[in-house]
């Protein structure tokens, strides 16, 4: 019964996630192109790594789901910062990831931060690479402070792994 409430709440998130995205006018351009070149990115915070993209068990059901982010544990109030410059596309409040900005790189290239403490930028605000946009926090459904750390291309989540660079995985110990 529980892992059913689970799943339910996660194909929920995933709807909401879903239009939301659909919703950017930015996913609507013809050029769509962009795409960072691999193993270049830099980590958005430091810290170690406790969910993956790509298959997951749950240890307690035993159940296997989809896990399309990677899941950062940090210090609580850690800055997050941005991988790429960018547009801030959206900053709000979603029942499950709490506090998030999401950041349009360009053609149909996103990235998306979640379970902030804090945010310090606005909708419009112009990021560079390496600018804080906000902390890590625990908000949504996180029993502790990490930063759920997505990237899309053409409103489809991608490996973040890929395009990472080697420094930026090795301060993801």
């Amino acid at each position: 019964n529980s892992y059913q409430i689970a799943l339910k709440e996660y194909k929920r998130i995933s709807t909401r996630l879903n239009a939301l995205f659909s919703n950017f006018d930015s996913l609507k351009e013809a050029e769509r192109k962009f795409i960072p070149e691999r193993g270049t990115l830099m980590t958005p915070v430091n810290g170690h790594v406790v969910q993956g993209f790509g298959r997951s068990i749950n240890r307690r059901f035993g159940t296997v789901t989809f896990h399309k982010v990677l899941e950062i544990e940090a210090e609580h109030n850690a800055p997050v910062s941005a991988v790429l410059p960018g547009i801030v596309e959206y900053v709000g409040w979603l029942k499950g990831l709490g506090n998030m900005m999401i950041l349009h790189h360009g053609g149909a290239f996103y990235s998306l931060h979640a379970h902030l403490f804090k945010t310090n930028k606005n909708v419009g605000h112009r990021v560079e690479r390496g600018d804080v946009i906000g902390s890590v926090g625990d908000t949504g459904n996180n029993e502790k402070p990490s930063l759920y750390f997505e990237l899309r291309s053409n409103g489809k989540a991608i490996d973040p792994v890929v395009y990472l660079s080697k420094s930026a995985l090795m301060n993801l110990n």
